[in-house]
């Protein structure tokens, strides 16, 4: 599994990558070492 790169996690905080796929969620929540779940926003 690939790395989740610094430059992905600026535009996901900047809002220029609006969405994402699971796979990128996993490897986003293992950099940041917090929980799937923590990253995902309830609709609504």
């Amino acid at each position: 599994m690939r790395p989740c790169s610094q430059t992905t996690i600026h535009l996901l905080e900047t809002g220029r990558m609006t969405a994402c796929s699971e796979a990128l969620l996993l490897r986003l929540a293992r950099r940041l070492d917090v929980p799937f779940d923590s990253l995902v926003a309830e609709p609504g």
